[in-house]
């Protein structure tokens, strides 16, 4: 019964893309969404197989502190589409914006084809991590299930992934996120009550791990406030740079469709996030002694030890839901990306061949690095896309700027971000986001000052008597 519902899972996503297929896979169409796909869609692909296998694991060994961690990123979301998202679409809107490149650059005088390339490369290789993690957390949770090796799981995966991607392109994905969208609050919902029916005195429960946090909680602390600032920050930057969700904003139908999109976005992005790192918590009550290791596959696990048919099904197309949503959406906007801004129209290549070659690009590294925590890949993917953060937040807010002066942007933002990791300073709290964002601001400031003044009319030299 559990393949059964499985497989009416997948015929439903594959009608979905047949419906949205499409010639070639292309962009979204300029005021192309409305609020409700803009959310759905934006919400399935922020929310990947980071919440059902790192968000789990962190429920299971932090207890209710793990909850502090998709309520500070909540902190970012409310300021990001309150103040940010309406202007990143009016300003993509009012000069035929498509890409993040063409956004920072656009208003620019002179050549600006090298510094395309180096903001492309940034989106392309912080998109291509984020993806290793979804394939990473498939093979582990798929390992998990039918013990199978984490390799065969990712390849199996993944072109199920490819097929539904080549059927109908870009907008496909969107239709198959509302589709997987409902089957994540699905498995958020219904795992967490019957692990919840499991414990005895739920109640109790609850109130032992409130206390246990109250008690270790302490507000002006690293573990604090710098914790919440930081991740909520880290947020702010995590949507100014993932094309998967910024591709939406820009394709929205006008400014009024982005602002009522937020609020049913980050119900979701919380429901779901939330709902499995209190599933976490909820296992390590039924099954304390998992190791350490194994705290990833906890919801596999717990599944394996508690099936009945229906709640496999449910769990397996969950799952899919989950990772194959960004897993899709990312590969599309890493082909598009390479298509438009680094080969442009140099070399002609067929955009489903081109997919493809993008899929193998992240899947083979995600075979290479199956070992590999999904938190890690995660952590590391949204630092790289945050340098971005600063030459958008210059953009849409009308800072001064030339050429110059967003180049040193960017390139101080990458080094904060590369110094911080190699020192190991943002392992945890992603200091990193903060503090290039800043002095990225900063050394644009500075640039812009100094190649004005370089640029100013001389004196004429006094001529000899």
């Amino acid at each position: 019964m559990s393949i059964v519902i499985f497989i009416a899972f997948l015929a439903l996503v594959f009608l979905n893309s047949w419906r949205a297929r499409s010639k070639k896979i292309t962009f979204l169409k300029f005021k192309s969404l409305n609020w409700f796909l803009i959310a759905f869609s934006a919400g399935t692909t922020a929310n990947t197989g980071f919440i059902i296998t790192t968000a789990v694991a962190m429920g299971y060994g932090m207890g209710f502190s793990a909850i502090v961690f998709p309520l500070s990123f909540l902190l970012g979301d409310l300021v990001y589409w309150q103040f940010f998202a309406p202007k990143v679409h009016t300003y993509a809107a009012e000069n035929s914006i498509r890409t993040i490149p063409e956004f920072i650059t656009s208003k620019l005088s002179g050549k600006v084809s090298g510094f395309n390339t180096l903001i492309s490369v940034c989106i392309i290789l912080s998109a291509t991590l984020y993806t290793i993690a979804q394939w990473n957390a498939a093979g582990k949770l798929y390992n998990a299930f039918f013990n199978i090796d984490d390799a065969y799981c990712i390849i199996l995966f993944s072109i199920l992934v490819i097929g539904y991607c080549l059927i109908g392109g870009f907008l496909s994905s969107v239709y198959a996120d509302i589709v997987q969208g409902s089957f994540m609050v699905l498995l958020a919902t219904v795992t967490t009550l019957v692990c919840a029916w499991q414990i005895p005195d739920f109640s109790g429960f609850l109130s032992q791990s409130f206390q246990t946090f109250a008690r270790s909680f302490v507000f002006l602390s690293e573990n604090g406030i710098v914790f919440i600032l930081g991740w909520a920050a880290a947020s702010i930057g995590f949507s100014f740079s993932q094309p998967q969700i910024l591709d939406k904003i820009i394709a929205a139908k006008d400014e009024k469709n982005v602002k009522k999109a937020r609020y049913l976005y980050m119900f979701f992005v919380q429901y779901t996030w939330i709902g499995m790192t209190f599933l976490g918590m909820l296992i390590k009550a039924v099954y304390p002694d998992l190791k350490e290791l194994q705290a990833e596959k906890a919801l596999a696990i717990f599944i394996n030890l508690n099936s009945s048919p229906w709640l496999l099904g449910l769990v397996l197309a969950g799952v899919f839901s989950t990772i194959a949503s960004s897993a899709g959406s990312l590969n599309i906007s890493i082909a598009n990306y390479i298509s438009s801004d680094i080969l442009k129209d140099r070399w002609a290549i067929n955009s489903r061949l081109l997919l493809i070659l993008v899929f193998m690009g992240t899947i083979i590294p995600a075979i290479l690095l199956v070992h590999t925590t999904v938190f890690n890949l995660t952590i590391f993917a949204v630092s790289l896309g945050a340098v971005l953060a600063p030459c958008m937040l210059i953009k849409i807010f009308s800072f001064r700027h030339n050429k110059i002066s967003l180049i040193c942007c960017l390139l101080t933002s990458i080094f904060i971000t590369v110094t911080f990791k190699i020192l190991g300073y943002s392992a945890n709290l992603l200091y990193d986001i903060p503090v290039g964002t800043f002095l990225g601001l900063f050394a644009n400031s500075i640039a812009y000052k100094l190649s004005r003044k370089s640029k100013s009319p001389m004196s004429p030299p006094l001529k000899a008597v």
